[in-house]
């Protein structure tokens, strides 16, 4: 079973247990993998969900621990 067969499996279980959190975080890692599969340069499927944490590190890296928007 690939990552996007196991997402699809996992989202239909979290609408059936109407885990309303877990499925907005499935939904979103599914639209990564999809960006992923359309892009010029498709990244392998196992290393989506490690860039993007990177990118999520390095994003609140750029706010001090003082800014009104955390």
């Amino acid at each position: 079973m690939n990552f996007l067969e196991k997402l699809n499996s996992d989202i239909k279980t979290a609408m059936k247990e109407k885990e309303k959190d877990q499925l907005e975080a499935l939904r979103y890692l599914k639209s990564l993998f999809i960006k992923n599969s359309t892009d010029s340069k498709p990244i392998e499927d196992s290393l989506i969900p490690i860039n993007h944490v990177k990118k999520l590190k390095d994003s609140l890296s750029l706010y001090p621990d003082t800014s009104p928007q955390q």
